[in-house]
């Protein structure tokens, strides 16, 4: 069950499975909520929005984000804990951005693209630059604050485009002098490069969390996994800026999703990974976890309700 509040509306939606093995979502109540969004409150709009469609001991878990009266509401309900992934991803990248000096960056790059943006002068000549040189005729993305992937496709852009835009701005005919130090310099355009290689390993793992026929719980540990082990270990080539942007994703992630503590192997995340075919042995696991996530199933056996077979004569 997914647990949403927002404005003065109270809404619920529930995920199962259905006899065909087909995954279903359906949203059971939207109700106006006018008392304050305490947990307690959430609590009881959870409490009686179960027990009016006779869900008593039927919820599994609850998914929702990380919002303190959330995580009440969800405690007091005893629910399985389920924070949802991409807003915990978000919170692992906030302080990543915040880094001064990719904060920085950032904003130079947003300066940037209003300059074209804001005038039609300066973007019509981008349009003819892109046919001469055969670059795509792609407009330049301004990013919303508040939106981590929108910034990364900000970027992205602009180093597609890179060739266009500096001589763009280099063409004292179009570009004001004023103007010119808008224009990121060689080492800039490089970190922007590293910045937007990271950012957007984050963003392929969130848009293929949020498909809405694919079991995503499942996936969860081994995809944080392998963005530690894999896609966040520094190399080489990498500059300092990188190193420190890649340590505070992984930092973050660890201490978000804890996925080297033993108490994470006894989570509903852990025991879908072991159910599921493809995560079955546990290999983002250390041993002592999977001792644990083993004997936890085991304990989960004894509650599963077994019909005899049937005999056909």
């Amino acid at each position: 069950m997914d647990i949403e509040c927002y404005k003065k509306l109270f809404n619920s939606p529930e995920h199962h499975v259905d006899k065909d093995w087909n995954l279903q979502s359906n949203v059971l109540v939207t109700r106006e909520m006018p008392e304050r969004h305490t947990g307690e409150n959430l609590a009881e709009r959870l409490k009686s929005t179960i027990s009016e469609f006779e869900l008593d001991g039927k919820i599994v878990s609850s998914v929702h984000d990380n919002a303190r009266n959330m995580n009440c509401a969800s405690e007091k309900c005893d629910f399985d804990d389920m924070r949802c992934f991409g807003h915990t991803i978000q919170l692992c990248i906030k302080p990543c951005l915040e880094i001064p000096a990719i904060a920085k960056l950032t904003s130079r790059a947003r300066k940037l693209v209003g300059h074209f943006k804001h005038s039609t002068t300066i973007t019509a000549e981008m349009r003819k630059r892109q046919k001469l040189f055969g670059l795509r005729q792609n407009e330049l993305i301004q990013d919303v604050v508040t939106r981590w992937n929108s910034t990364q496709l900000m970027i992205e852009r602009l180093c597609e485009q890179r060739r266009v835009i500096t001589d763009v701005m280099l063409d004292t005919t179009v570009t004001k002098k004023c103007d010119t130090h808008m224009l990121l310099k060689d080492h800039e355009w490089d970190y922007l490069v590293e910045i937007s290689a990271v950012l957007k390993q984050m963003s392929h793992v969130t848009t293929y969390m949020c498909l809405e026929k694919d079991v995503s719980a499942s996936v969860m540990l081994p995809i944080v996994n392998g963005l530690l082990k894999k896609h966040l270990k520094n190399s080489e080539e990498d500059s300092a800026l990188a190193h420190k942007m890649k340590a505070s994703l992984s930092e973050e992630l660890i201490t978000r999703f804890k996925p080297y503590d033993i108490e994470t192997a006894s989570t509903q995340h852990a025991l879908a990974s072991l159910l599921d075919p493809r995560h079955r042995t546990l290999n983002f696991f250390s041993p002592e976890q999977k001792k644990v996530a083993i004997e936890m199933l085991e304990s989960k056996l004894d509650d599963v309700p077994l019909k005899p077979a049937v005999k056909t004569s």
